[in-house]
């Protein structure tokens, strides 16, 4: 075996191994590969990060103030309780990461790529999120406080046990979200998207201001009927899934009911497998009904 050989041995081990006090000024510089690095007990404050490889590696009880993360690869990382502040995380892609116990405060997340992550008992406080995107996500028993999500695109995420305040969900696409024993603190809602959360409750809808063509329309009255006035507006607008979903979160109805309800009352083009005398008679809607179910709850994960 040659000495290239143990050469490069020796700086793969260093490569991967625990990231000491003395290390961060050798490794934590623009464009540095600290991927697979273990980042433990550490605090690393003004350091410049930029365009630098993370994936893999996990961080762990450490401290981040000031630090320039900015067009960064996280992809793949665990972190457990670890803090961030004022950290800049503009155009970085994060993907299928895992955050445990951390908090992000009075952060720039700007025009990030964020998918299939999970954040558990996680804090974000006066972060901003413009133009980024946020998508196939779960959050678990996190808090958000006063973020910004103007103009940024948040898809397919699942909330249980989250607190949401003083954030504008109106300003941005949050569509097709699942919020299971969430609570909103001041939030203002886009009246377009209530139709699109799973589980917003008829006392949410109607103490959250909801946004309707870029204009906040305030809170309803008491005595307005919050299922009544969507829901003729969503027939209005034949918006016939987020009246669907309408049904569900105010109780209305049954996942069965409101499926069947929506498919016998709204026209819709029926597959090319349903057979003339199915298609002058209920039977194909009774054949194919628990077939739609399970679709519909495979792609809401309920």
């Amino acid at each position: 075996m040659t000495s290239d050989d143990d050469d490069v041995r020796a700086l793969a081990a260093t490569a991967r191994s625990v990231l000491s006090e003395n290390d961060v000024s050798q490794w934590f510089h623009q464009r540095a590969d600290l991927t697979y690095r273990t980042i433990e007990n550490l605090t690393i404050s003004k350091a410049d990060a930029f365009q630098s490889l993370f994936t893999g590696s996990l961080l762990r009880k450490a401290r981040f103030q000031e630090v320039i993360f900015s067009r960064s690869d996280l992809d793949g990382i665990r972190a457990e309780r670890c803090e961030f502040s004022d950290c800049d995380f503009s155009l970085c892609d994060i993907r299928s990461s895992h955050f445990t116990k951390c908090a992000f405060i009075n952060c720039k997340l700007s025009d990030c790529y964020v998918d299939a992550c999970e954040f558990v008992e996680y804090e974000l406080a006066k972060c901003s999120f413009q133009n980024s995107s946020v998508t196939h996500s779960i959050f678990s028993n996190t808090k958000l406080d006063k973020c910004e999500l103007g103009r940024s695109t948040q898809l397919h995420n699942r909330y249980y046990d989250c607190t949401i305040e003083q954030t504008t969900l109106g300003d941005c696409t949050f569509l097709y979200a699942i919020f299971r024993d969430c609570t909103l603190v001041n939030v203002i809602l886009n009246a377009e998207s209530v139709g699109a959360i799973l589980g917003l409750t008829r006392k949410q809808v109607s103490e959250s201001p909801s946004i309707y063509l870029g204009e906040v329309q305030g809170r309803l009255s008491p005595a307005d009927d919050v299922a009544k006035l969507f829901m003729a507006e969503y027939q209005k607008r034949r918006w016939y899934l987020g009246e669907l979903v309408l049904n569900l979160n105010f109780g209305s109805s049954s996942i069965i009911e409101a499926l069947e309800g929506i498919l016998q009352t709204h026209p819709v083009e029926l597959p090319k497998w349903v057979s003339l005398s199915q298609r002058n008679s209920n039977s194909w809607l009774r054949s194919s009904k628990s077939l739609l179910l399970k679709a519909d709850c495979h792609s809401l994960r309920l």
